[in-house]
């Protein structure tokens, strides 16, 4: 039985709880050939015909619905530019300054074509944004990270996954 007040009995117990100490450079080694085995999966990954087939498309449908949003983004800046255009016309009728009953009809129909007109690019840049919306969320970018987390007893277990450039 070792005496337990040995110093060197002592030293071997805290190391044993603490853990022994390894030299920095193995840490780097290791970290140097993990890298190095994910910088060769991602190569793998992109020398795939499919899958880089299935990429571009994704990219690709990405890029058209960017698009869609943009118009309908522009498209709402239209519905406001008119909606704001048929309430000056009805703000002048209202304001008076017109000589005939005919004058004010006429631009009572400007208020009510550029209201018209409003409602239209209004509904128009809504399905616009809508599509496009639709189709970015659908196909989402493969070299985006992903951040997941699962509850798990005790705690929650986090996972981040992404392609490497």
């Amino acid at each position: 039985m070792p005496d337990p007040a040995d110093p060197a009995v002592l030293e071997s117990e805290v190391a044993l709880k603490v853990g022994v100490q390894r030299p920095i450079h193995m840490d780097v080694r290791r970290l140097l050939v993990c890298v190095s085995l994910l910088l060769c999966a991602a190569r793998a990954a992109h020398a795939d015909p499919a899958l880089a087939k299935q990429r571009a498309h994704r990219r690709a449908v990405r890029s058209a619905g960017y698009l869609l949003v943009g118009g309908g983004v522009a498209l709402g800046a239209g519905t406001l530019v008119m909606a704001e255009l048929g309430k000056r016309a009805n703000d002048s009728i209202q304001f008076g300054g017109y000589a005939t009953a005919q004058e004010i009809e006429d631009r009572a129909a400007q208020g009510r074509k550029y209201n018209l007109a409003a409602w239209c690019l209004a509904g128009g840049g809504g399905a616009l944004f809508a599509t496009g919306l639709l189709l970015v969320v659908t196909h989402p970018d493969p070299h985006a990270p992903r951040i997941e987390a699962a509850p798990v007893a005790g705690g929650a277990v986090v996972g981040i996954s992404g392609v490497l450039p």
